[in-house]
């Protein structure tokens, strides 16, 4: 499952995307378990489902963008015209494409009502094996005869192994490490697989070996140098430099020239996803936890030493991991929502908060590291002091529990920390999942600040009790009398006045639904537009009924997510 920002969108948005592919116990799933099933005709998965990450449809199901099999979307950007996933995390079986007579169709796309839905692969990926000394070598190779002895196997039959994305990486550039998460986005014709890929040592003067981090243990010098993108159709590996700066990179570029490319050689469509990666931000916030103490006998005596907060998930506690928000930071007015990955830091030994790091995705601030040092005067709730919070809540505490009982269990989500102005916001959604019927739904969203807790039925209910239902009532009463004053301005408007009118009006409908919507992003995005719009309507000879100038107390465009 992975995040992204929906492109080509306005107002954009934070999308996950889930692929189709294949299961890693693909066998318990076929109809029986045979050689051609596993190898001929159950080849690859199809399509992705991808859901709004802020909204919730019916029920406390997912709002989805693409949906069905055959995947449709009502967004272009979303929608791709091969579908098929022969490449990716879950492909553990090695393949032969095209097999059977030729012109046969053998490879199950999908079913469907009356007779399934076949294909037969049309592209480049995997080794020619049509021959029989090549039947022989690969039947050696793979430990099958199957290869040798099967009718399936034609002179243009090719054999696909090494098939999941962190293998073929390995095998192409066996020098580079593999970030955990690969994440799938949509290109023009098909899916790619993007990963971050980085140069390590572990021979690096005067530095501290990484400790802790699985994969990376007695690292001492690492940098995200790559970017890596997969074809999910055809196998194909890029490598695009993203750090030409790092020395190492430099010295294999100087011993494969034709192995990597600069990351402006990279498809405008696929940079639009590139994100800052989850492990070397948790790898730099475990060093800076320590090395964020400048004064040396602060620093001899660790007297100001940070962790990650504890938080409450499915029944237990454990440390919080990164998370991705789209949100706008405090102090960047100029640069509105961006994509970030954040992280909440506390007191070692102790859950007030006591600073928020993000890191920045969206150009031209790729890369950069912010980091919010709180005041050590002012106590600031973090994650686990929330959860005490929801759980000293008598209404709050009854519900969940009433709802944790025999037949259905409850599922707490993160705690998402998102800055207001000089303050934090806290929401944790709910999930619901029947023990017979393995479906979450959210069922909840609880909302909190300093003053107090909410538990409502979306998140809009749960902001308007938490904050005050007069907020949101005052400034959708404000942008009502707006649209009204508008209506009046623009009839009585010069001609060159009609066109910002209008485009104001549209504007002040576009804010009134995000602020129904709770999507206080948008809001406070169009807000800030009306305001420019308004601005540039050319001031008429003669006093008109222009609208009112909104004013700068606007609620912060701010929304976050959360994906397991």
């Amino acid at each position: 499952m992975v995040a992204a920002v929906l492109p080509n969108a306005d107002p954009v948005h934070k999308v996950t995307i889930v692929p189709r592919g294949q299961a890693m116990g693909v066998t318990q799933q076929l109809p029986e378990d045979t050689w051609d099933n596993r190898h001929v005709r159950f080849t690859h998965g199809y399509g992705s489902v991808s859901n709004l990450v802020a909204r919730e449809g019916s029920e406390g199901s997912p709002e989805f963008l693409t949906k069905d099999i055959p995947p449709q979307s009502e967004y272009e950007s979303l929608d791709v015209d091969n579908p098929a996933l022969y490449y990716g995390e879950n492909t553990p079986h090695y393949r032969v494409v095209p097999a059977g007579v030729p012109g046969d169709s053998l490879e199950l796309d999908y079913p469907r009502s009356g007779e399934n839905k076949y294909t037969r692969y049309d592209g480049e990926g995997g080794v020619a094996v049509g021959s029989f000394w090549k039947q022989l070598l690969f039947s050696y190779y793979m430990g099958d005869f199957n290869i040798l002895l099967t009718d399936y196997v034609r002179d243009d039959s090719q054999i696909q192994f090494w098939n999941q994305v962190e293998e073929r990486v390995r095998r192409v550039a066996p020098f580079l490490k593999l970030d955990k998460d690969p994440y799938l986005v949509h290109g023009d014709d098909r899916h790619y697989w993007i990963a971050d890929a980085y140069t390590t040592s572990e021979s690096f003067p005067y530095s501290e070996p990484i400790r802790g981090q699985r994969g990376y243990e007695g690292t001492r010098y690492i940098r995200n140098s790559v970017k890596v993108v997969v074809d999910s159709y055809s196998g194909d590996v890029s490598l695009y430099v993203s750090n030409p700066e790092d020395p190492i990179i430099q010295t294999y570029e100087r011993i494969f020239p034709d192995l990597f490319q600069p990351l402006d050689a990279m498809p405008e469509l696929l940079q639009d996803h590139i994100r800052y990666p989850q492990d070397i931000f948790e790898i730099q916030m475990e060093r800076y936890r320590r090395y964020h103490q400048t004064q040396p006998q602060v620093f001899y005596n660790n007297e100001d030493l940070w962790t990650r907060p504890q938080e409450q998930y499915a029944g237990r506690q454990r440390q919080m991991e990164p998370y991705y928000i789209l949100t706008d930071l405090p102090g960047q007015d100029d640069a509105g929502l961006e994509f970030m990955l954040m992280m909440p830091m506390t007191p070692d030994g102790r859950d007030n908060m006591i600073g928020w790091v993000a890191a920045r995705s969206d150009p031209p601030n790729y890369g950069d590291v912010v980091v919010y040092e709180l005041p050590k005067d002012r106590l600031i709730r973090g994650p686990n002091q929330i959860e005490s919070r929801i759980d000293q809540d008598t209404e709050i505490s009854r519900q969940l529990s009433l709802w944790d009982q025999r037949g259905s269990s409850v599922i707490r989500g993160n705690v998402i920390v998102v800055p207001i102005e000089d303050s934090f916001l806290y929401v944790e959604p709910i999930f619901l999942i029947a023990d017979e019927i393995q479906i979450p739904e959210m069922q909840r969203v609880i909302a909190a600040t300093d003053q107090g807790v909410a538990m409502e039925r979306t998140l809009r209910q749960s902001l308007n009790s938490v904050l005050g239902e007069q907020v949101v009532e005052t400034r959708d009463q404000a942008l009502a009398q707006m649209e009204q004053a508008a209506d009046a301005a623009q009839a009585a408007a010069a001609p060159e006045q009609v066109e910002g009118l209008e485009r104001a009006k549209e504007l002040i409908q576009e804010a009134r639904q995000a602020l129904q919507d709770g999507d206080f992003a948008t809001f406070g995005e169009r807000f800030d537009e009306l305001e420019q719009a308004l601005n540039d309507v050319p001031l008429p000879d003669t006093t008109q009924a222009v609208p009112p100038t909104p004013t700068s107390d606007a609620m912060p465009g701010t929304s976050g997510g959360a994906e397991k």
